[in-house]
């Protein structure tokens, strides 16, 4: 699909979008001119520099007002519509018995071009923010939804994601509070600790281990400041609230390096590097961490010995749960070496579970 035919129907999904919500929101007759001023208010340059209308525009309101109009044709109904006073601008309604599920047949269509108007936006302005590999798996996703209900199209990727983790719909939200400056508000229920209110400051996006994250500066209901808050995304409850005149106050860490020295999304207060090494016990455990590598740090300190069937590998990291988990994931294909604090907190926990199983 080419970029301007994506943008054409872009364009089309978004003012289907517009065009029922004031239909819905009115009740009334409205006229094309209104959606087309909603329309530049929700998608138009945001910097107030409309002077006039594209012909691109009016082509897909024109031709969002044919695919509702085929809509309720399929029901039996039609747009109620009224001259103006000058006998020539068409004001027009949604009948009064119009179902809520309208436009069911048109949504997954109108999905896949807001997708992939997230994903041209992300591409062009993200910087890094979304990964090309994510952005890729995007497209492809995107491109799989519209082909699962096609005859004869069957799916050709399947990716191993947790499809029941909820509130990934939230991606685009807080994408676009960052890149606009927006505080928000929303409840936040972490699994181990009360619900709280936060009022956040969005920074940053983060995705590991097929979860997303947001990173940023949370003040509670009392006043207090954490300023590198993460909220896991699948742990917000209800709706998020933007509040309109709140200062946003840009972040105080660097993101661009402030994971270098972790491994997932924890960097836990006053704790330092510690440099680990890590011994292999069998060849394919060696090359698997070697061709994806533990982290950004990670050494090669001694090559795989078939006689004495032993490697090892070093990391300089900062120790959270995130490196323990993974690291427990190799079993007895691998052992901590050093330092001997590590060693003995690995010792720990692989006898806390022996007593679970003995």
């Amino acid at each position: 699909m080419t970029e301007k035919l994506t943008r054409n129907k872009e364009c089309k999904a978004n003012f289907i979008k517009v065009m029922d919500q004031l239909l819905r929101e009115k009740k009334s007759y409205i006229s094309s001119q209104e959606v087309l001023e909603r329309y530049l208010v929700e998608y138009g340059d945001k910097s107030g520099k409309y002077q006039s209308h594209k012909p691109s525009d009016y082509d897909g309101l024109t031709k969002a007002k044919k695919a509702i109009r085929d809509c309720l044709l399929q029901r039996g109904l039609d747009f109620e519509t009224s001259q103006g006073d000058d006998g020539r601008a068409e004001f027009f309604k949604y009948p009064d018995n119009v179902p809520d599920d309208l436009l069911s047949s048109l949504k997954k269509e109108t999905k896949l071009f807001r997708q992939q108007a997230l994903l041209d936006l992300a591409v062009r302005q993200s910087r890094g923010l979304f990964p090309s590999s994510w952005l890729a798996k995007f497209r492809i996703q995107a491109e799989e939804e519209i082909c699962k209900n096609k005859i004869g199209c069957m799916p050709i990727v399947e990716f191993d994601a947790n499809e029941r983790l909820m509130n990934q719909h939230l991606l685009p939200t807080f994408y676009f509070a960052i890149r606009d400056k927006e505080v928000v508000r929303f409840r936040y229920a972490p699994f181990d600790k009360a619900e709280r209110i936060w009022t956040f400051h969005p920074h940053y996006l983060k995705e590991y281990n097929l979860r997303w994250f947001v990173f940023g500066l949370a003040i509670d209901a009392d006043g207090k400041r954490y300023e590198v808050q993460n909220c896991a995304l699948d742990r917000i409850v209800g709706r998020i609230e933007k509040l309109k005149g709140e200062k946003y106050i840009l972040p105080t860490v660097d993101y661009a390096t402030y994971f270098d020295d972790i491994v997932g999304v924890t960097r836990i207060k006053g704790k330092s590097k510690i440099r680990i090494e890590i011994q292999t016990k069998d060849l394919y455990t060696h090359r698997r961490i070697m061709t994806k590598p533990l982290h950004k740090s990670q050494k090669e300190v001694q090559p795989f010995d078939e006689g004495t069937h032993r490697g090892i590998i070093s990391l300089e990291v900062i120790p959270n749960k995130e490196l323990l988990g993974l690291l427990m994931s190799f079993e007895s294909h691998i052992e901590i070496l050093s330092p001997l604090g590590y060693r003995k907190k690995m010792q720990a926990e692989i006898r806390n579970m022996y007593d679970l199983y003995k």
